[in-house]
């Protein structure tokens, strides 16, 4: 019954398509939950391969590494989430996996990370948050950078924020985010989190890269994850529950079939 409330609650959150009620939807479910357990599947390895990331932040090490880099550059890679404090008194939230880096002189307000973090920045000269896909610009704010690969996202939670991505700008407020989709940075559009999934119980999308979605399932439930379909162009938008990686991923391969008609199989290896 615990399970089929979870489910139950999910679904509502869920973009229904206009040729399913979601009754329909319901019904699917049902009938779908228990072939999923021994569904096969085709290992591709979804550990992350972020690229670099220019940010602000301190030091408190927990589980952590701080090392010299080149040219007096001091470098922490994080092993469980932690935060980081810089030497203005801006603070980066930092994923597990994640790696910062900054300039030990501190001669100006930027650091590099690898992976995701969530940043508080404090008042004063202009902080850049340089990534390869693109250049986050504030002054006191706090935000999400997320990149992988061809993936980032940029969400402003406090204060404004100003992400470019090939000659292109545009300055998010609070609520609003930008990504970069197929190649390009989109139009601002607006979320409801109180917080990035990764530091909150629980996850809430709205039109999120799937591959992002499997990505943070992995991250927050320390697992790798097998994935055996062509996952390009489909999107995820309503909530995932704290239920466990392989509870979890079970809902977004029923959202996939429910949502695209197409099967999903996923598996935490």
């Amino acid at each position: 019954m615990k399970k089929e409330k979870m489910l139950n609650d999910v679904l509502q959150s869920w973009k229904v398509p206009a040729t399913h009620t979601e009754e329909e939807s319901w019904n699917a479910i049902q009938a779908k939950i228990s072939q999923m357990e021994d569904t096969p599947v085709v290992s591709i390895n979804r550990r992350r391969n972020f690229g670099w990331v220019a940010a602000a932040a301190v030091v408190v090490l927990v589980a952590s590494i701080l090392v010299l880099g080149p040219s007096g550059t001091e470098e922490v890679v994080a092993d469980v989430k932690q935060e980081v404090a810089l030497p203005d008194g801006s603070v980066a939230h930092l994923n597990n996996g994640a790696t910062l880096a900054y300039d030990g002189d501190w001669d100006n307000r930027e650091v590099k990370l690898q992976g995701e973090a969530f940043f508080e920045v404090t008042k004063g000269e202009k902080f850049s948050v340089v990534t390869e896909q693109g250049v986050v610009e504030v002054l006191g704010t706090s935000f999400n950078v997320y990149e992988n690969g061809d993936l980032y996202h940029v969400d402003c939670y406090t204060g404004k924020v100003k992400v470019s991505h090939n000659g292109v700008s545009h300055i998010i407020t609070p609520g609003q985010s930008v990504k970069v989709q197929n190649g390009e940075l989109s139009q601002p559009f607006e979320f409801v989190r109180q917080e990035p999934n990764w530091m909150s119980s629980g996850f809430q999308y709205y039109s999120a890269d799937l591959s992002r979605v499997i990505d943070d399932i992995a991250a927050y439930y320390n697992v790798e994850i097998a994935v055996n379909s062509e996952i390009a162009g489909v999107e995820y938008t309503g909530s995932i529950p704290e239920v466990g990686a392989e509870e979890a991923l079970k809902v977004v391969s029923l959202y996939v079939e429910n949502n695209y008609g197409q099967p999903l199989a996923v598996q935490v290896q």
